[in-house]
């Protein structure tokens, strides 16, 4: 007699972690670059802290696009029909990000307006995450950063502000699909609240202030 044993990882919850660990690096530069821009000399030069707000907030958005991937692939398979979940795993077949948050979205969560919302919320993040994925280097003009000083569109693109916006939207998607499950994702709603709830402490306990 032999036994099978199997098991399963939920990376969701690591790339979030990553995410919120990276926001709060995020604005840790950036109290960094607010003391170097209005109260010089610094421990860290202006150039140093931009850029590793703008690195750290790179990296935060990434994860949390991840995340939310990782997670909409889970309760995918809970809510969305077989031959769709195929289909979508078929080698080119697999439709936009945006689209398929949106169909798991609809499917998971009992008020339509807010999984709506929720989706067309991620457009934004999702194309942030894509820029940085598939960078393609190029000048451009400077565009104004939060401090008030004008820097290359990347360092405006990649700030603690979106970071911060990112996380906070994946809280709250999985707080939709938590607290308003259809029937479908209601076994994982119960299953990973407790795991949702460990996230949210990691977060509120981060320090997310932008100014020193």
């Amino acid at each position: 007699m032999s036994v099978n044993i199997t098991i399963i990882s939920h990376l969701w919850i690591i790339w979030a972690r990553l995410a919120i660990d990276g926001a709060g690096r995020a604005a840790l530069a950036r109290r960094q670059y607010h003391l170097a821009v209005n109260s010089p000399p610094s421990t860290v030069t202006a150039s140093e802290a931009l850029g590793t707000e703008a690195a750290e907030s790179m990296a935060s958005i990434c994860a949390t696009v991840f995340a939310l991937e990782a997670m909409v692939s889970a309760v995918g398979r809970l809510v969305m029909l077989p031959c769709t979940i195929n289909k979508w795993e078929s080698p080119g077949q697999a439709p936009k990000t945006v689209n398929r948050v949106r169909e798991v979205l609809k499917n998971a969560i009992v008020q339509q307006k807010l999984a709506s919302t929720l989706a067309t919320q991620w457009e934004t993040v999702i194309l942030d995450r894509n820029a940085a994925v598939h960078f393609l280097e190029s000048p451009g003009s400077p565009e104004p950063h939060p401090v008030g000083t004008n820097v290359a569109p990347e360092n405006a693109r990649y700030t603690l502000e979106t970071a911060k916006g990112a996380v906070g939207l994946l809280f709250d998607t999985l707080h939709g699909v938590r607290d308003h499950p259809k029937p479908d994702a209601a076994g994982w709603s119960t299953d990973f609240g407790p795991a949702i709830v460990e996230l949210g402490h990691r977060w509120t306990s981060t320090d997310m202030s932008a100014t020193p």
